[in-house]
């Protein structure tokens, strides 16, 4: 499941009508979470792991939603990147990226890679 389909009102609420099991978070499928924290927020809202406000109009989705984040006890951190064993030098600087840090030699390393006459890819 998607994470987008947690932010909705619908994720939960599916899982637990696919099981015909009500009571029970996500209709008592197990459920594995994936995700890198360092990625770009949700649109419109706050992250699940992040506790609603104390106001008026909060929506009872979103406290639902921190409820539930905050059920899950396993937690797995993988700590080594092997996505870029190939490009090392292109992985150290996605590293340092992902945390809004733009190296001159990352950038210069961008730009190497542009494409200067698109046309000389077509016959």
């Amino acid at each position: 499941m998607d994470v987008w389909k947690m932010r909705g009102k619908c994720g939960s609420k599916l899982l637990r009508a696919a099981k015909r099991v009500a009571d029970v978070p996500f209709g008592g499928i197990h459920v594995i979470l994936v995700g890198d924290f360092l990625q770009l927020p949700p649109v419109g809202g706050e992250p699940l792991y992040k506790a609603p406000r104390t106001r008026p109009n909060t929506a009872a989705i979103e406290v639902a939603g921190f409820h539930l984040w905050r059920t899950f006890s396993d937690v797995v951190i993988l700590e080594e990147s092997v996505r870029f064993w190939a490009d090392p030098e292109w992985g150290w600087g996605c590293q340092f990226a992902r945390q809004g840090v733009w190296l001159p030699e990352f950038v210069d390393n961008i730009n190497s890679r542009g494409v200067n006459n698109p046309d000389a890819f077509f016959v």
